[in-house]
């Protein structure tokens, strides 16, 4: 099966993970930002293991795999923090507004930014290890800055739980399909090089 297809697997299964661990464990108001969600780390080593699957035959796959790894767990606490303060919910806002006072506001809208420079950070990561075209970044970068967008797009279109808003993107899980097909992206620029390089081995 192609990389591209068993990566929209993943999305969807990641995203189905998500979304079961809220309905069963609290979906109420803001209930679910507050606790740790087992998803997350089940989630990141599913899309590990389509990692490993995608980039075992490349010499560099041991880095590509601790590359991943590293970043999801930083990645992980950015949407953590970057959503609580964005929508102004959770344990961990009512903290920001305790010791940032007025300063909490310009961390509100900082938010987006802080999202965006992370996928930016992980390709730029990717870049150092192979070779993918300049769309790659720029479908990515789409894919990861649209997510919330996209995902409040497929909320609309089909009848779901809850309002139509931004925050309901994230809880429902619809935009993590978007999310992690951002982050696996470059990476199926990789099913080339094998063929690339054998033919640049081959004598003139």
């Amino acid at each position: 099966m192609r990389p591209a297809y068993t990566l929209m697997i993943t999305a969807i299964l990641v995203a189905l993970i998500w979304r079961v661990e809220v309905e069963l464990r609290g979906w109420d108001g803001l209930d679910w930002i507050g606790y740790r969600h087992l998803a997350i780390p089940l989630g990141g080593l599913l899309f590990l293991g389509w990692v490993w699957l995608v980039s075992r035959s490349h010499d560099h796959s041991p880095k590509i795999i601790g590359l991943v790894a590293i970043w999801g767990v930083i990645a992980s606490f950015i949407l953590h923090y970057a959503a609580s303060a964005y929508f102004v919910g959770g344990m961990t806002a009512i903290s920001y507004m305790m010791t940032l006072g007025a300063l909490f506001y310009h961390v509100h809208w900082l938010s987006p930014v802080i999202w965006g420079t992370s996928i930016l950070a992980l390709y730029a990561g990717y870049r150092l290890l192979f070779r993918f075209p300049p769309s790659m970044w720029l479908g990515g970068f789409v894919l990861w800055m649209g997510s919330w967008h996209f995902g409040l797009i497929v909320i609309i279109i089909l009848p779901e739980r809850g309002y139509e808003d931004l925050i309901h993107s994230l809880k429902t899980g619809w935009m993590i399909p978007f999310c992690v097909a951002a982050v696996g992206m470059p990476l199926l620029a990789l099913e080339k090089e094998p063929s690339e390089q054998a033919v640049a081995r081959q004598p003139a």
